[in-house]
């Protein structure tokens, strides 16, 4: 707080000249009076008190020096460089750390093997689920008491059984092919493409 006056006014129990006066130090406070004066003799290493022969000195913390004490010199200095004080000794807030992001971790060489070594024994199990699954039958009679019975397998392929009321066979019937099967004509046609093209390639080249 500055107290502003063009009179006289009591500081400390003690009647001071007409002059702004800096009233937020405690002459009390033996503490808060040091820290004052500390940085009084860190700005003014030469000296800022006065002896009795007229020379400047520090406190530099000696109470014979009058340390700790807020005496004349002590308030004529704070009521010079108060404020300057009391600025350099205004708290700054603490900027609030911004959160360091937690970075992924790198898969190890290991790590990646036994990831991919899982999704292969994932593939061979659907594989063969795939192939164990069950043979659906389907079995109906027409007016004759004749039994047709439709297998249809897994590999794709269908048998179809007609047997009359004493259980012999009439008939016999397969359709469709396997999965197998069909796999070979596909890669057989391939192969007999590419002999013909290199066939062509080769005869026209001869010519």
């Amino acid at each position: 707080m500055i107290v502003k006056t063009t009179y006289p006014i009591i500081v400390n129990s003690k009647r001071v000249s007409p002059k702004d006066y800096y009233l937020n130090i405690d002459g009390n406070n033996v503490a808060e009076v040091k820290a004052f004066q500390d940085w009084l003799d860190a700005k003014f290493p030469s000296g800022w008190a006065t002896s009795s022969s007229g020379s400047k000195y520090i406190v530099g913390k000696k109470t014979a020096n009058g340390y700790g004490s807020y005496r004349t010199q002590t308030q004529n200095a704070y009521a010079t460089y108060g404020a300057e004080w009391e600025k350099s000794r205004a708290t700054t807030p603490t900027p609030t750390p911004t959160p360091t992001p937690t970075p992924t971790p790198t898969p190890t060489a290991d790590e990646t093997k036994k990831d991919e070594t899982k999704k292969d024994e994932t593939k061979k199990d659907e594989t063969k689920k795939d192939e164990t699954k069950k043979d659906e039958v389907k079995v109906t009679k027409d007016d004759k008491g004749n039994t047709t019975t439709e297998t249809k397998k897994a590999d794709g392929t269908t048998t179809t059984v007609v047997t009359d009321k004493n259980g012999k066979v009439i008939s016999k019937k397969e359709s469709g092919m396997s999965k197998k099967l069909k796999m070979g004509l596909i890669i057989g046609g391939g192969v007999l493409v590419l002999g013909i093209i290199i066939f062509a390639i080769t005869r026209g080249s001869k010519k």
